[in-house]
């Protein structure tokens, strides 16, 4: 069994992204960091893609323009959308507010951010952080069974984890930018439900000790849900009054 490339999404951040999207018109979206799929569909969708790797982006056949460059420094000119996307993104990228700074301001009011990643204190995510790439590649080509894992343009692609990219500072930097938070949801990926299809053990091994870290660190780490899916809404410009 080889399992979903970038995390299924759940049933609830589908159906709240449904309802969110009312526009019947052309619906101009920006996915940051490519891949063969998309995580937001629309039938009137035109796809962007900014990746900073060719071969990923190579695998991006249904979008509508494809762009190589860096998040934190790409100029978009005048280009405005509808939707922005970070999938499984800000994790890999070393300054997460540099790159939501420059990308965030291409959004039109009313307009989204949807952002998808690790929780950073969770212990998939330190587990992550403590070992070696070559890890990451066996656990994926093993475990997931990805076969192509580690080749080029295929994940797992090598983290930063900035703490930047937690959840509790994304929430606090895009509302300083203007926005708000209109879903948020913790909850355990693909990855956590695959191990436990792999080696019932494995999985047992890894409950245990994600809740002797959260014991051992009062609660700070460990102890909760592997990944979160948050999406932000723009709010008007309000003008004080002379």
């Amino acid at each position: 069994m080889e399992a979903p490339l970038a995390e299924t999404p759940t049933i609830e951040y589908l159906e709240f992204l449904r309802d969110a999207i009312f526009s019947a018109g052309t619906v101009d979206i920006l996915e940051v960091g490519g891949g063969p799929q998309t995580f937001v569909h629309h039938p009137n969708a035109r796809y962007t893609v900014l990746e900073f790797e060719e071969d990923t982006l190579a695998t991006c056949n249904y979008a509508d323009r494809k762009m190589i460059g860096d998040a934190q420094t790409f100029d978009f000119g005048s280009m405005k959308f509808d939707i922005v996307v970070f999938w499984n993104v800000l994790e890999h990228i070393p300054d997460p507010s540099l790159a939501l700074s420059n990308v965030v301001a291409t959004v039109r009011e009313g307009g989204l951010v949807i952002i998808r990643g690790p929780s950073l204190k969770a212990l998939k995510a330190i587990i992550t952080r403590l070992t070696p790439h070559r890890f990451h590649v066996a656990f994926y080509r093993h475990i997931l069974g990805h076969k192509n894992a580690g080749r080029a343009g295929h994940a797992p692609y090598v983290v930063s984890h900035s703490p930047k990219a937690e959840a509790e500072e994304l929430d606090r930097f895009l509302d300083k930018a203007g926005f708000e938070k209109i879903f948020g949801q913790q909850y355990d990926g693909d990855q956590v439900a695959l191990l436990k299809e792999y080696s019932y053990a494995l999985f047992q091994g890894y409950r245990i000790a994600s809740k002797l870290a959260g014991w051992l660190s009062f609660g700070a780490f460990g102890g909760r849900e592997s990944d979160f899916v948050a999406i932000y809404r723009k709010l008007p410009v309000t003008v004080a009054p002379v």
